[in-house]
């Protein structure tokens, strides 16, 4: 069954203040890939990644993240949902969770954030790039980092004042309405963002047992905060905070596979997630600069459906069951990086490198309820906690003037343990590898030829 939702865009984005300008010649930009530990052109990348950048992005803020990444070869998504939560890439990764706790092979990030849990919450407002990275990528991101990565970047601060706003309106009761505003707050000191978007539709079901056209519902409400602070001429501070409100509805069975349901009992797809990254940028000296990043994300998701799809009285034999999952899930993570710069290179100023270490603490409790006939019964309650530690490096040796050696490590310590209301409890206590090697030969400023073998990794649970 398939559905198109017809909408109407209004969009207005400019300098506030400013006069506009033209000149005869354009230069475009370059792609620039931030995934790696050095910000790289694409053209200059020995990655398998594909960019999907601010042009392309401008008129997709209405559009679900799954339908923008879902437009790329190799990338598939898995719903079950009011959304897609579940991303697989090459055709490896995660495509639904009910009770037992999952390690996502699929890494999302979004400004800094782990999402790789929590897909639902992602819109494309004011976002400027997704990077969406196929292949392990062990050494740069660790266990969620198997089959591929997708990194999202938001809008940044800008010294001149900016603004965007963007409307839509469609079938469905679609509403949706994104006012973006950013500039100077400090003179060369601090400079900041706000964005906000409300996106509101019924949805194009209809449920005639109980008379209403919104049981399959979206309503979403995104803000995101951005600082960044001068603290120094060597030191620049970025904050990020985030506060994310999805209260969807759930309710597309049918016996018949139309859009009209008999539920008497509709389900939600919620998630309230508030969240902060603070990441610092040093240069030590002309050798080499230190990065350190903090993040912290708090979230609690319902995840519920009307089992018999129907109505008590509708079929003979006919029963009322509602299943219900309660998550409350707290993610912790630090980085700390050294990376050399020009002047630091070794072996003969041959070779950039970098170092880090990596600390995270992340802790799941669920709790499934299975309702009959309006007397909600708890199934199971379970808690789950992992707390890995890593180091990593990586060297990037030019062995001619064309002619360039990458190798990279990560080495992992992963700890987890798992218990439930049904006296089960588990633990792991394990130690994981992950790394590349590559060679990347430029021909010429537009052709680079490169061979690369890396191996990811996932934990059990």
């Amino acid at each position: 069954m398939t559905s198109k939702i017809l909408t109407l865009s209004i969009l207005a984005s400019s300098a506030l203040l400013t006069t506009p300008t033209f000149a005869e010649e354009v230069t475009l930009d370059p792609i620039v890939v931030s995934s790696d530990f050095r910000e790289k052109k694409l053209s200059e990348t020995s990655n398998t990644v594909t960019v999907v950048g601010t042009e392309e992005l401008y008129d997709k803020s209405s559009q679900a993240f799954e339908e923008v990444i879902g437009q790329t070869p190799n990338v598939n998504f898995t719903a079950g949902a009011s959304r897609a939560h579940y991303v697989q890439i090459r055709g490896i990764g995660e495509r639904s969770q009910f009770v037992t706790p999952v390690n996502p092979s699929v890494g999302i990030v979004l400004d800094g954030i782990d999402f790789s849990q929590s897909a639902l919450g992602i819109t494309m407002f004011d976002v400027q790039q997704v990077e969406i990275l196929k292949g392990p990528q062990g050494t740069t991101f660790g266990a969620n980092g198997m089959a591929g990565v997708i990194n999202i970047s938001s809008n940044e601060p800008t010294e001149e004042l900016e603004g965007h706003v963007e409307s839509t309106v469609g079938n469905y009761n679609t509403k949706a309405v994104g006012l973006a505003i950013g500039g100077t707050l400090i003179k060369d000191t601090l400079e900041g963002r706000l964005s906000v978007y409300q996106n509101k539709s019924d949805g194009y079901m209809k449920n005639s047992f109980l008379g209403r056209d919104d049981t399959q519902n979206i309503d979403e409400l995104t803000l995101k905060t951005q600082l960044r602070w001068y603290a120094s001429d060597n030191h620049t501070i970025d904050f990020n905070f985030m506060h994310i409100d999805v209260n969807n509805g759930y309710d597309a069975f049918t016996l018949d596979n139309s859009r009209d349901s008999h539920a008497d009992n509709p389900g939600k797809d919620t998630q309230k997630t508030d969240a902060f990254s603070l990441r610092s940028t040093y240069q030590i000296e002309d050798t080499m600069h230190l990065i350190s990043s903090v993040s912290y994300s708090n979230s609690d998701l319902e995840y519920s459906y009307d089992e018999d799809w129907t109505y008590v009285g509708e079929y003979a034999g006919g029963y009322s069951w509602r299943d219900q999952y309660l998550r409350k899930r707290i993610q912790k993570d630090v980085d700390v990086r050294l990376v050399s710069d020009e002047e630091g290179r070794i072996f003969d100023s041959t070779t950039d490198w970098t170092v880090g270490v990596y600390y995270k603490d992340y802790s799941e409790n669920l709790k499934r309820k299975h309702e009959k006939k309006g007397s909600p019964t708890e199934l199971l309650n379970s808690e789950y906690q992992t707390k890995n530690k890593a180091i990593y490096g990586q060297l990037d040796s030019a062995l001619t003037e064309k002619l360039t050696l990458t190798t990279g490590i990560r080495i992992e310590k992963w700890e987890s343990q798992y218990s439930d209301s049904a006296a089960f409890t588990d633990s792991t206590d394990e130690t994981l590898y992950g790394g590349k090697i590559g060679l990347e030969y430029t021909a010429s400023t537009n052709h680079l030829y490169y061979v690369t073998l890396s191996k990811g990794y996932k934990p059990g649970v």
